[in-house]
C-alpha cells in the first residue's frame, strides 16, 4: 500500500466482505468518485471485480458515484462489468440507468464486450483453452443489454464492425443466433466492405 492509501480502496471495493469498511469510508467523508487507479474510480474498479460484490457496487451508486463516468479511453463502469463478467454489477448498473450506448475511444459499446471479451490484464499466465470461457459470450449479459428498450444493437466500432460481426468472426454461434433474432443487421459493411 502506499502512503495515499490507494491499495486499500481499490481492495475495498472488491467484495462485499468489505462493505462495513465501505461504509466506514463514507462516513468519513469518503468520495465516491475518488481516482483510485490512473482514472478509474471505485466503480470503475468494482465494476472490474470477478468476487461477488453487487452489495458493494450498489453502494457506490447509493453514495452517489457516477455510474457512466469513462476512463480517458472512454470505458464506463458498466462496460468494465461486461467485460469482468460481473453480473451484479451489469444488473445494478443497468437497473440504476446506465447508459448502454456508450461508445469508448474504439468505438466499443457494452455489447460489443458481451459477445467477446478477453479482459487482457486478467488473463492467466498459463492462459488454457479452459479460460477460454471468459472470453466466451455471456448469454445472461447479452440478454440483459438485448431487453433494454434503448439498446442499439448495430453499433459500428472504429473498425467498422458490429457485436454481430464480432459473433461470426468468433464462431459464437448462440451470439450470432440471439443477435439476429434480437434485430441484428447482418447487412452492414466492415471498413474493408465486408459483412
Amino acid at each position: 500500500m502506499d502512503n495515499s492509501g490507494r491499495y486499500s480502496l481499490h481492495k475495498l471495493v472488491e467484495s462485499d466482505d468489505n462493505l462495513e469498511e465501505l461504509c466506514e469510508f463514507f462516513a468519513g467523508g469518503g468520495d465516491p468518485n475518488h481516482n483510485v487507479v490512473g482514472d478509474n474510480t471505485l466503480l470503475h474498479i468494482a465494476a472490474q471485480s470477478y468476487k461477488l460484490n453487487e452489495k458493494v457496487v450498489q453502494k457506490l451508486i447509493n453514495a452517489g458515484a457516477d455510474i457512466d463516468l469513462s476512463t480517458n479511453v472512454g470505458h464506463t463502469p458498466l462496460q468494465f462489468a461486461v467485460m469482468s463478467r460481473n453480473c451484479g454489477a451489469v444488473q445494478a448498473l443497468i437497473k440504476a440507468g446506465a447508459q448502454i450506448n456508450v461508445q469508448n475511444s474504439f468505438g466499443r459499446t457494452a455489447l460489443h464486450y458481451a459477445v467477446k471479451t478477453c479482459h487482457p490484464r486478467r488473463q492467466p499466465p498459463h492462459f488454457h483453452r479452459m479460460h477460454a470461457v471468459r472470453c466466451a459470450p455471456d448469454k445472461w449479459i447479452m440478454k440483459r443489454l438485448l431487453d433494454h428498450d434503448n439498446t442499439n444493437i448495430n453499433p459500428v466500432d472504429s473498425e467498422g464492425e458490429t457485436p454481430l460481426m464480432w459473433a461470426v468472426k468468433y464462431e459464437y454461434l448462440n451470439a450470432v443466433k440471439t443477435l439476429l433474432k434480437s434485430g441484428a443487421n447482418p447487412s452492414i459493411p466492415n471498413q474493408k466492405g465486408q459483412n
